[in-house]
């Protein structure tokens, strides 16, 4: 269907409950942020992407956020994480970065 419009959420009571709903769920949900490559911080829920592998494949395909493939992430004093790290030790701590295949972080 269309998109509704901002107006259109503000009188419309089932809408902004919906908003409100989303909103809460997504603030709800075990996440983590990422820092990609391009400088942009990116957050990746983890019932999507468990682990350091999964988050890489899946920032590999979003070409929008990556020129190139993402290999893995590292911590933020440079250390890569294994693939089957579990990313929901990293939900407090600061952002992970996504390390390029072939490049390294400035």
């Amino acid at each position: 269907g269309t998109v509704p419009k901002a107006a259109e959420i503000a009188v419309d009571p089932w809408l902004k409950n919906r908003l409100l709903q989303k909103l809460h769920e997504e603030a709800m949900r075990p996440g983590i942020r990422i820092i990609c490559p391009t400088g942009r911080a990116r957050f990746l829920d983890l019932a999507d992407c468990p682990t350091a592998e999964d988050a890489a494949i899946h920032l590999s395909q979003d070409r929008q956020w990556n020129e190139q493939p993402i290999i893995g992430l590292q911590t933020e004093d440079g250390t890569l994480l294994a693939p089957d790290t579990l990313l929901s030790v990293y939900t407090s701590g600061p952002p992970l970065r996504a390390l390029p295949r072939g490049g390294r972080h400035q």
